[in-house]
C-alpha cells in the first residue's frame, strides 16, 4: 500500500512538473502576444467602465430634469386652473342664481 500511495504521489509531482514545462514554453512563444492582449483588455475595460460611469451620470441628469419639468408644469397647471372646490362654489352660485329667476 505504501509503495502504491509513493507511486501516486510521484505520478502527481510528475506532472505538477510536466505541467509547469508546458506553462514555461508557452510564456517562451506567447508570452509578449499575452502581455499585449492582456493591456488590450484592461484599456477595453478601463474605456467600458468610463463609458459606463459616463451613461450613468446622464441619465441621472435626464431623469432629474424630466422630473423638474413634470413639477413646473403640475404648478402651473395649478395656476391656470382653478381648485375643485373654487369650481364647487361657482356651480352652485350659477344653480342658485337660476333658481331665483326660475322661482
Amino acid at each position: 500500500m505504501a509503495t502504491r500511495a509513493k507511486a501516486k504521489a510521484n505520478g502527481n509531482q510528475g506532472k505538477a512538473a510536466e505541467g509547469q514545462s508546458v506553462s514555461t514554453i508557452r510564456d517562451i512563444l506567447f508570452g509578449e502576444q499575452m502581455e499585449d492582449y492582456e493591456g488590450r483588455f484592461t484599456e477595453l475595460e478601463k474605456q467600458l467602465v468610463d463609458k459606463f460611469d459616463e451613461l450613468k451620470r446622464d441619465l441621472t441628469s435626464h431623469v432629474e430634469q424630466l422630473s423638474d419639468s413634470i413639477r413646473r408644469e403640475r404648478e402651473g397647471s395649478d395656476d391656470r386652473n382653478p381648485s375643485r372646490a373654487r369650481l364647487a362654489d361657482l356651480l352652485e352660485g350659477v344653480a342658485d342664481q337660476l333658481r331665483s329667476k326660475a322661482g
